[in-house]
């Protein structure tokens, strides 16, 4: 049962580049949280095409990705809480982002020190989650998603076959 279990997903920046898929993704994501499942969302620290980093570094690296996702998740349900972590108070995240999925949030973590990849690895160690969903081609992931197909992580997740219209 999925029901207050923790799925943890690494959403690289394929997960971004495209409109149609950033919005599913964000729908997956409010659909899971309503259905009980807690999903926490790991992203790298980059900005995404359309946004480009400032010279000075603020507000463009690692801040536009999230507020891209924040933005998407926000036109489904006000759920979405963006955080950047800190690589040297990994207790510290932890304890925040059990809180807000206790809450009934969907956090959203800037991985700074380490990509996103192996930053949701090491997450879902920590909140002993029933899921780590990765973009397709990482090794040790339960879900292999692929950030271009719309609904990829609902349909790994309930084993849906890719030939069912979930628009």
């Amino acid at each position: 049962m999925l029901s207050e279990s923790v799925v943890v997903i690494a959403a690289t920046r394929p997960f971004f580049d495209d409109d149609a898929a950033g919005e599913a993704f964000a729908q997956d994501l409010v659909f899971l949280r309503c259905t009980g499942i807690g999903p926490v969302v790991v992203q790298d620290a980059e900005p995404v095409a359309d946004e480009p980093a400032t010279a000075s570094g603020g507000g463009g690296a690692g801040r536009s990705a999230d507020r891209r996702l924040l933005t998407l998740l926000t036109a489904q349900a006000p759920l979405g809480v963006g955080i950047t972590l800190d690589p040297h108070a990994a207790e510290d995240d932890v304890a925040l982002v059990r809180t807000l999925l206790d809450d009934g949030r969907i956090p959203v973590l800037t991985a700074v020190a380490r990509g996103a990849v192996e930053t949701a690895r090491l997450l879902a160690e920590q909140l002993r989650a029933c899921h780590l969903a990765l973009p397709v081609g990482h090794f040790g992931a339960t879900l292999a998603i692929d950030p271009t197909e719309p609904h990829s992580l609902l349909r790994q997740l309930y084993e849906l076959d890719a030939s069912v219209d979930t628009d």
